[in-house]
Formats: structure tokens, C-alpha cells, sequence
């Protein structure tokens, strides 16, 4: 499996905060079958991004660990304005492994109708973002409407492991499921931070994910969509676009 969102880089953000952290992770990741991770840091009003530092660390750990699992680099972008203008001049540094992939984190506060508009901008800008964790956006939850209006502009979807298997609570599981079993999610991340509460497990959503929807959607959401986004192609076109929804019978005629 491919993990496209994991705070895996020690002392850069709120995940590990050392090497031996990072290194457990590893550990934990590749003995529940994942074979490539997306280091992303946060790169938000409380946390600042060092490519290079990143760089450096990622480095460390590819000597202790091996090629056991790939590491790849990327960041958990959050749509502010400075942060848009910069990734706008420069967004390989952001970017998963400097392609046109960007891991974007819609603010909790801010009105889904007002990030088109941001969103529109990043897309022009030849990047395409996919959206974190929506099920975990209260604002998004209430207005599903604006997901598939990004995904027709070109955005992509990621659905947190934890989420399907209730660890963010009741609302973002049910919404999360949603999303998977309404063909709007393209990817299922990880979104760890550590080796326990949040780990970088995916083998149990994976299953679950299996016994609802079937082996074939599970493999292209933990597998196959996550690797174009590393090999830096697009999606292809069945599985971008979701089927519309379906009318009820009540629903045909007017009140």
C-alpha cells in the first residue's frame, strides 16, 4: 500500500519528535504491508516547512532503515494566503516529490463556497490539489455539494484510515464512508503523527474497505491511485469523475 499523507520527519511539526520515533513508524508501516509513504510535514501559521531540513532527515532515515519502505516528499499544505502566493512562484517545494500533486488542507473555519475561488487559482497554476481528510471538515460535512463541484474543477480527494475506522468519532466515519462508497474519495492516507494513537497502520482500513466496496476499489484507492500521484501522472478518467447521484422515484415528479 501507499501512504500519500504521514507526519513521518521528526521535530519539524506535532508528529514525532525524534528519530527513533520516525524510525518505529517505519517499522510499524512496513510490517502491515506499506511499501512507499509521503513525508508531509504541516506547513500552516504555527509550523514553518524546511525543505532542506526535511531533505536532510529524510536522508537519516533512508540510512537506518533501508528501502524497506520508499520515502517520498511532499507537505500537508494549509490554504492560507501567503502559503497559496508562494506555491503559486514555486511549487515543486511543496508539491509530492515536486510534481503537480499538492496535499491540501482546507482551513476548519473557512466556507467551503469561499475556497473555490483558492482552489481555482492552485489548479490554473498547473497544481492539483488533493483535499485532506474532508469528513473531518464540520463545514464540509453540512454542504457535500462543494466536493463534487472541486472534483469537477479538478481536485482530487484523500479520506483519513483513521476516520473509517471511527477514530476521529461519528460524523467523520459516516461521512467518510460516504465519500468512499459514493466513488468521491481517491485516496486513503494515513494522516499519522505517531506509533500509537495515530499510527501509520493502513492494513485495518484496508479490509474494512474491502468488505464494504469490494477488492478492486480498496487496491485503486490504497494502490493504484496513490501511485500515479508518485510517478506524477493523472488519474484516469473513471476514476476522477464521480457517478451522479441517483434521483428516488419520489423525487421525479414535482410537490
Amino acid at each position: 500500500m501507499i501512504d500519500l499523507h504521514c507526519h513521518l520527519i521528526w521535530g519539524v511539526d506535532d508528529g514525532p519528535s525524534t528519530i527513533d520515533q520516525s524510525l518505529r513508524m517505519l517499522e510499524l508501516a512496513a510490517s502491515r504491508g506499506t511499501t512507499d509513504i509521503v513525508a508531509t510535514p504541516h506547513l500552516n501559521r504555527k509550523f514553518t516547512l524546511s525543505p532542506e531540513v526535511v531533505l536532510q532527515r529524510t536522508e537519516q532515515l533512508r540510512e537506518r532503515f533501508g528501502d524497506a519502505v520508499r520515502i517520498h516528499r511532499g507537505c500537508d499544505f494549509h490554504m492560507t494566503y501567503e502559503n497559496v502566493l508562494d506555491a503559486l512562484i514555486r511549487h515543486d517545494r511543496y508539491t509530492i516529490n515536486g510534481g503537480r500533486f499538492l496535499m491540501t488542507e482546507i482551513p476548519d473555519l473557512t466556507n467551503p463556497v469561499a475556497a473555490t475561488a483558492v482552489l481555482r487559482r492552485l489548479i490554473d497554476g498547473g497544481i492539483t490539489p488533493i483535499i485532506t481528510h474532508p469528513e473531518r471538515h464540520e463545514l464540509l460535512r453540512r454542504d457535500p455539494r462543494c466536493i463534487r463541484g472541486w472534483i469537477a474543477e479538478g481536485c482530487l480527494l484523500q479520506v483519513t484510515a483513521g476516520s473509517l475506522m471511527g477514530r476521529f468519532g461519528g460524523a467523520a466515519r459516516k461521512s467518510g464512508w460516504s465519500l468512499v462508497e459514493g466513488r468521491l474519495a481517491h485516496f486513503i492516507a494515513s494522516d499519522a503523527h505517531g506509533v500509537h494513537d495515530r499510527s501509520p497502520r493502513l492494513d485495518d482500513a484496508f479490509e474494512a474497505v474491502v468488505k464494504r466496496v469490494g477488492s478492486e476499489r480498496a487496491h485503486n484507492l490504497f494502490v493504484s491511485n496513490p501511485l500515479y500521484v508518485l510517478q506524477d501522472n493523472p488519474l484516469p478518467y473513471g476514476e476522477i469523475t464521480p457517478p451522479k447521484p441517483q434521483r428516488k422515484w419520489f423525487q421525479l415528479w414535482p410537490a
